[in-house]
């Protein structure tokens, strides 16, 4: 039994346990959000009585025409609820919201390899109507399946595609537009393309703008090299390569679909309605009337930079206009200085002046991304809107063969800008290897001008950028290009002779060391040079810092730390669970992998969550960032794992995590462990770092908390190693102390503690998996005091056990304690104050969350410990010596005598008095 119901954006904390099946694509949640705030029709869950995500889908209407379809993104069932006929109902309802939107069809994809999906779909009726080449990730081809609905009578767009026969496959692969080349003369043309481009932009950076455009317009012989080049790769390779990129088609579709009389009415009562709210806000005094646009059968077309006049058309009245026309039937025209007039003045082959508010349809095909500079782009959209009639639309398609979110932020400044401008988005269509827009000149400039008021981002400027700006690669003859490449393969055979040489010599070192060698200088973190490592002489067998971890570099908005193993219990594989940090607002794009040690490497499937909420980092006011847990999940058994591999999906580059092993059942170290203190060297109070972390105060430390039964420490920050050797020496040896030392090399700075004890809470849980029963993260600070040693029969320990399995941790009551410098011994200090405000402590239950819950305090059932069981002593310097009281008059004789016992002891173990 389930319930289908709307997609809400809480749910895109929830659904991993779906989206982490190896075949369902993972987006970022921004691609989630476009979807529920576009399409949120189509994006429906299937929801079981208890509240758990079953499965979900998502989808878009696109098309023109005949071609308007209901397209289906992402179907997914939940492993737990498969074969339960959930898949079937959700298309169904999928078809059915098609149907109300009068589509022809519905279309999917599908991986060629997952023929279960395959088959249900062609039970549900469903045809492969063609072959995609490379359309996921891996190479892998996929399937484009399509059903006819009601309004397609003939079902003609179940009609098949005709294949390519496999020669001209072996020709004509597409992967990207810039490897599309379908043969030598191909890449030449789009070689001397290139070179061009690149030829202007470095004019423009040695004269400037208008001189190296002046310069461009003089070269006559450039500019019809470029034109004759653009011909060709359009009327011979383009028409060949890219039937799903038709920019010609979409145009003129969209055009037939956009001056209906209902469909630009729709537009112009939006408008009304956003100047009546202008009005009401006192921005617009008057609303004049508005004549309705003039539409002919013919529609006025301006095609700018179109040198072969592309877009001739029965229903398009063209005038089109380039620097280099190719074709008879094209006007010579620089659109940057032709001047807008009232009526079109032209000879011949060349325009002089451009009728002011005629055209129908500005098109820019291919256009801004030869201009060099983005204000030659702006001035050309304002040249455009003075051409263009009210309610006029300028069509802009710009070349792009990366996926829909790569270049988001450039697409919405764009559309920032644009409507800075007066015009108004009203089309966004992301092809294979094109992106095509359409904006409207609104009614009034004010109308857009009121949504950029209150859209606008901190990173949107009035300009019109391309990725090309901020690239300074220069375009290499290809002679020298030979000789470059030369060089650079004999550099990179030099440093591979070096790295192998540098791999060879740290082969014999610490394996530990090699996982944190290549951050060490990067992020110039103090604790991360005094690596030393501690031997462990104790009889416990088991490490808590194998393997070492360290904070690594994954992209420009991410970092990661520490990652975990946990084998599946009834089936093969597992999942790697890698503790990270990153901006708030980051696109997670990453890939994943398991490195086993047998140098095998298996595929997985990455899923992500963010697992605390927002803290800002103080000190770095721009600097935000929360903590996320990375989730790899394979099918393999390739046997033992032992790197996680992070592929940034953007730069392609690998980053490794070494992965520790988790034990999640029972284990008979856990009676040897009841307590495990992982000790934060990072968030103590600064004020102490000359007097109070010295080599006796923190002997102190470790030698207190043994007097009261606790011999395991893990401890983030190598400072500890810098104590004198033999005090080491003294507490591994001689008593039995545990001391795990973890680098934290963190990338940022440290100003906000309660951040900081999440992260290393988070990695402590499970570093510590079923080998100790409770945790506590302390500073060097804070000292425990229970009211006898910690042992089985402890009370406080008979407490959690009492409670443990209804709570998750326990308060245990913090008293800020002064310090006295003639005092030797901490416990001696018996003055706090009431003033200074403590964090609230916890001892914990050893349980991480793995699958979908935070490690934050949500969540969490808690319960206060009676002080008379235990309590904690925050040592501090107070600001004054009034208003202090005596934290023995608190407390009962035996806990009072226990105390004192402890602090008798450390005195014969420190001072031997």
């Amino acid at each position: 039994m389930c319930t289908l119901r709307p997609f809400v954006c809480n749910d895109m904390f929830k659904f991993n346990g779906v989206n982490l099946d190896p075949l369902t694509e993972t987006y970022g949640l921004s691609f989630y959000m476009q979807y529920l705030a576009h399409w949120p029709e189509y994006f429906q869950v299937a929801e079981s009585p208890s509240g758990e995500i079953m499965g979900y889908i998502m989808g878009k209407a696109e098309g023109h025409g005949e071609s308007w379809h209901g397209h289906v993104t992402a179907l997914s069932v939940s492993p737990d609820y498969r074969r339960l006929g959930l898949a079937a109902t959700l298309m169904k309802f999928f078809e059915d919201v098609s149907e109300k939107k009068r589509c022809f069809f519905v279309d999917l994809f599908v991986r060629v390899s997952n023929k279960i999906a395959i088959n249900m779909y062609h039970q549900l009726g469903y045809i492969v109507y063609r072959t995609v080449i490379e359309y996921y990730s891996g190479d892998e081809d996929a399937y484009d399946m399509r059903k006819a609905l009601k309004r397609d009578v003939d079902k003609k767009s179940m009609i098949p595609q005709k294949l390519p026969n496999p020669s001209f496959l072996q020709i004509f692969k597409v992967i990207a537009i810039e490897n599309t080349m379908a043969s030598e003369e191909h890449r030449k043309l789009a070689s001397t393309i290139k070179s061009i481009h690149m030829e202007l932009r470095d004019l423009t950076k040695e004269f400037g703008a208008d001189e190296a455009w002046k310069r461009h317009i003089n070269d006559k012989k450039i500019r019809t090299i470029y034109a004759e080049s653009m011909r060709k790769l359009a009327e011979i390779h383009w028409v060949h390569n890219q039937p799903l990129d038709d920019r010609i088609q979409w145009t003129i579709n969209f055009c037939d679909y956009y001056f209906q009389k209902d469909e630009i009415n729709r537009w112009k009562e939006k408008d009304l309605k956003v100047l009546q709210k202008l009005k009401d806000e006192g921005f617009v005094k008057i609303l004049n009337e508005f004549s309705d646009i003039q539409i002919d059968f013919k529609l006025e077309v301006l095609d700018v930079g179109s040198s072969g006049n592309f877009f001739k058309h029965e229903r398009f009245n063209v005038i089109p206009i380039d620097i280099s026309p190719s074709h008879d039937s094209v006007y010579y025209c620089d659109f940057l200085s032709v001047s807008i007039d009232q009526e079109l003045q032209c000879n011949s082959n060349s325009i002089e002046t451009l009728p002011r508010e005629f055209f129908h349809v500005v098109i820019f095909c291919l256009l801004l991304e030869y201009l060099p500079t983005s204000q030659q782009r702006i001035k050309c959209c304002e040249k455009a809107f003075k051409a263009l009639k009210t309610e006029g639309i300028l069509v802009i398609i710009t070349p792009d063969s990366n996926h829909e979110m790569k270049n988001s932020k450039q697409i919405k400044n764009w559309r920032w800008t644009l409507a800075v401008m007066g015009f108004q988005r009203i089309k966004f269509e992301k092809l294979k290897n094109l992106t095509c827009m359409v904006f409207r000149k609104s009614l009034k400039p004010e109308i857009p001008l009121r949504w950029a008021n209150n859209n606008k981002e901190d990173y949107m400027e009035f300009k019109l950028e391309i990725p090309q700006d901020k690239s300074k690669v220069k375009v290499i003859a290809e002679d020298c290009k030979n000789e470059k490449q030369e060089f650079d393969q004999l550099i990179l055979i030099l440093i591979s002779v070096i790295s192998v040489t540098v791999l060879i010599v740290y082969k014999s070192e610490n394996e530990r060391l090699n996982h944190v060698l290549s951050v060490i200088n990067f992020f110039g973190q103090r604790d991360a040079i005094s690596l030393v490592k501690i031997e462990n002489y104790s009889n416990f067998s088991y490490r808590f810092d194998y393997p070492l971890p360290s904070w690594i570099y994954l992209s420009n908005e991410f970092h990661g730390y520490s990652a975990f193993w946990k084998k599946n219990d009834l089936v093969a594989g597992g999942e790697a669970i890698a503790l990270a940090i990153g901006s708030v607002h980051g696109n997670v794009l990453f890939q994943c992998k398991i490195h086993f040690t047998d140098n095998t490497i298996a595929n997985g499937k990455f899923g992500f969550m963010r697992v605390e909420a927002e803290i800002a980092d103080i000190e770095v006011a721009t600097e935000k960032f929360i903590i996320y847990k990375f989730i790899c999940k394979t099918k393999n058994d390739n046997g033992t794992p032992k790197n996680l591999i992070l592929i940034n999906t953007e730069t392609k580059s690998e980053h490794y995590l070494p992965i520790r092993h988790m034990t999640i059942k029972n284990n008979p170290l856990l009676e040897k462990s009841l307590l495990t203190v992982c000790l934060d060297l990072n968030s103590y109070n600064r004020s102490f770092t000359d007097d109070f972390i010295t080599d006796t105060n923190i002997a102190q430390y470790f030698l207190h908390h043994e007097l009261i039964g606790i011999r395991n420490f893990i401890i983030y920050n190598s400072n500890i190693n810098q104590m004198n050797q033999h005090v080491i020496d003294l507490l591994t040896n001689k008593y039995g102390i545990r001391l795990n030392v973890l680098p934290y090399n963190f990338p940022l700075m440290i100003s906000n503690r309660a951040k900081n004890r999440a992260i290393i809470e988070a990695d402590c849980f499970l570093r510590t998996s079923g080998l100790t029963k409770y945790v506590m993260v302390a500073s060097v600070d804070e000292y425990l005091y229970p009211s006898q040693k910690l042992s089985p029969v402890n009370p406080l320990i008979k407490f959690f056990n009492r409670y443990s399995s209804e709570v998750s941790r326990f308060e245990i009551s913090m008293k800020s304690v002064c310090t006295d410098p003639h005092k030797k011994i901490n416990s001696d200090n018996e003055r706090y104050s009431v003033d200074i405000k403590t964090r609230v402590f916890y001892i914990q239950k050893n349980e991480f969350p793995y699958n979908d819950k935070p490690v934050n305090d949500i969540g969490k059932k808690s319960i206060e410990v009676d002080r008379n069981f235990a309590v904690i002593h925050k040592y501090i310097k107070c600001p004054t010596t009034q208003d202090l009281y005596d934290w023995r008059t608190t407390m009962e004789k035996s806990h009072q005598g226990y105390i004192d016992h402890i602090s008798q002891e450390l005195n014969k173990l420190l001072f031997h008095q």
